[in-house]
């Protein structure tokens, strides 16, 4: 700045053409992001102040098992922090989810300059233009109705479609699942009905599938993959969410739906999603969640009652 002082910018540049389509110049926005360098500051302080957090926690679980009368405020203390720990990624999955329209919407805006610096911006053209801008904001908003509506709670059970509980699921993060390359085979059987909350149930398909792509990113595993598939047995359902990052070691899979276990790096893991997830499929919906390694990779499987 004219006072001395640094400031950081975003730079968008894009050419400027004549009436033969011959380069001439070019234009260039730029956008002060300073404030957004602070955030990204203070955020990176946040997360060295986990390490606190974390310590606090510890000590409140050890006062927890040590009231065992008070187990219905631990199971709801977990629930409200693994309910605030999912809704954090989410932000980052809208976050995904926003970045291509916002990329398109931003070409489309330097579309017109160019148009209308060409004196080529018809009012057919600009028509189109604010056709397909309106299309993509609607596309934004409609995601975050999606995310909202995936938060909220269900007051009673209701029969629902395990295929359409799934596809939605993955249609929140199939974005930040593309950016990590990592691919998704959805293979269920058609009309597979359960009672139970469907929404608890889409979080405990949500917390699988993310652990699951924490676990091939970390491990850095070559063509990463998680399959999803269900099947009728009997009168039950098997819904198995299975990935090829070579498994869970065998010292600690007995573990693993335990509160507060967590095998991931300090400040990127509660530890409590897969005890939560166990808690809603046994607890609320009279299933199991069990886990086992395949020769690929861990393998979490489902069993709920059908009502077929």
């Amino acid at each position: 700045r004219k006072n001395g002082t640094c400031y950081w910018v975003e730079s968008m540049i894009s050419p400027i053409y004549n009436a033969q389509d011959e380069v001439i110049g070019y234009s260039s926005i730029r956008r002060d992001i300073t404030h957004e360098k602070k955030v990204e500051e203070l955020h990176q302080q946040l997360e060295k102040k986990s390490i606190q957090l974390q310590e606090l926690n510890a000590e409140l679980e050890e006062r927890i098992e040590n009231a065992v009368a008070l187990s219905k405020e631990k199971d709801h203390m977990l629930a409200q922090q693994n309910k605030l720990a999912a809704m954090g990624e989410m932000i980052g999955n809208i976050a995904h989810q926003w970045r291509q329209p916002l990329n398109a919407l931003a070409l489309l805006l330097q579309k017109q300059q160019a148009f209308y610096e060409r004196g080529k911006l018809t009012e057919e053209k600009l028509k189109e233009s604010v056709q397909k801008g309106t299309a993509l904001i609607n596309k934004m908003s409609m995601t975050i109705d999606d995310f909202r509506d995936f938060f909220k709670p269900n007051k009673e059970k209701i029969d629902f479609d395990i295929e359409h509980a799934v596809n939605e699921t993955i249609g929140l993060i199939d974005a930040a699942l593309y950016n990590n390359n990592i691919t998704v085979d959805v293979n269920l059987e058609e009309s597979n009905i359960v009672h139970g909350y469907k929404n608890e149930f889409s979080q405990v398909i949500l917390n699988l599938v993310n652990n699951a792509k924490d676990v091939l990113v970390e491990k850095k595993t070559q063509h990463p993959a998680i399959t999803i598939d269900a099947h009728r047995q009997g009168d039950m359902v098997k819904i198995r969410v299975s990935d090829n990052g070579g498994g869970i070691p065998q010292d600690i899979i007995e573990h693993i739906f335990e509160p507060y276990f967590t095998t991931k790096e300090e400040g990127k893991g509660t530890g409590i999603g897969l005890y939560m997830s166990k808690m809603i499929i046994e607890g609320n919906m009279d299933g199991t969640l069990e886990v086992e390694n395949s020769d690929k990779g861990a393998v979490f499987t489902i069993s709920l009652k059908s009502q077929q």
